[in-house]
């Protein structure tokens, strides 16, 4: 197992302004939350920077996992982190995976993210 392993990604966030893009990409839970954000965008767009950081951080390639699976949530603190589920864990074991660490940040136009995976 390598650790860390470091993805990175940057969304203009204008991109996921369409509404069926954001249902193709983000988990019904990740579009309720984002629907009742006044930055909606620079929301979607962190999110979606985190999925992508998350897979190049993997060493796979778009694809690999349906988008809607990689779910970021934000916990109690609002820390982002990749929500649970059946094919992310079994991603995580198959890629021996044992933690995922995430980070957002946003501008008006821009949301870049960075994941470290040990």
């Amino acid at each position: 197992m390598r650790c860390p392993r470091i993805g990175i990604d940057i969304v203009l966030n204008r991109r996921l302004s369409s509404e069926s893009l954001r249902k193709r990409l983000f988990s019904n839970r990740e579009q309720e939350i984002g629907e009742k954000r006044k930055e909606s965008l620079q929301y979607y767009g962190g999110r979606f920077a985190a999925k992508e950081a998350f897979l190049k951080a993997a060493g796979v390639g778009l694809g690999a996992i349906p988008f809607k699976a990689i779910e970021i949530l934000d916990d109690s603190n609002g820390k982002p982190y990749l929500a649970p589920n059946e094919t992310i864990k079994e991603f995580k074991r198959q890629k021996g995976i044992n933690a995922v660490n995430i980070s957002i940040s946003h501008e008006k136009d821009y949301s870049v993210a960075v994941v470290i995976l040990c």
